[in-house]
């Protein structure tokens, strides 16, 4: 999961560079947030082990990070998007 986001967040927030989103500093703290949930995860499993309240922990996570942030934050951003390109067309 961690490899997987580092890279998605890598090439999400250079595209929102490219594209001078506003509301980048604030999908920053989001992705930080994000890996500080994900460390908290690792660490536990090293900690404990592998148990079902863990693996309810990630579901959690995932699920949230689905439907809330891509859902809504990325959505966002591809509005910008979309708008910088209808004023270029225009």
């Amino acid at each position: 999961m961690r490899t997987y986001a580092e890279e998605h967040f890598r090439t999400e927030e250079a595209f929102m560079r490219l594209h001078a989103y506003p509301g980048l500093k604030d999908h920053l703290y989001q992705h930080a947030a994000f890996f500080r949930r994900l460390g908290e995860l690792e660490n536990d499993l090293m900690i404990f082990g592998p148990s079902q309240r863990l693996a309810d922990r990630a579901l959690d996570i995932t699920q949230d990070w689905l439907i809330d942030h891509i859902a809504d934050e990325d959505m966002l951003y591809a509005l910008h998007v979309k708008d910088g390109a209808r004023k270029l067309q225009d």
